[in-house]
């Protein structure tokens, strides 16, 4: 597998991930709203996003965001 290969296959993954966290996030909202944001910049550079109008994160686990198992 080339590394640009495994690239795509790892953002794919992350993408789901974070459209998985948002889904979870608005589940229980009267209006839930979810928005993947694309934009192009110089240099074939991208920048993806994700949102959802969804409670957040509780104070308590902001330490811990980039834990995999959060």
């Amino acid at each position: 597998m080339t590394q640009l290969l495994q690239e795509v296959l790892l953002l794919e993954q992350v993408l789901i991930n974070l459209i998985k966290n948002a889904f979870e996030a608005v589940e229980k909202i009267k209006k839930p709203e979810i928005k993947v944001i694309g934009t192009k910049g110089g240099g074939g550079k991208i920048s993806l996003s994700v949102e959802d109008n969804g409670a957040g994160i509780a104070t308590e686990n902001l330490d811990n965001i980039l834990d995999a198992i959060l």
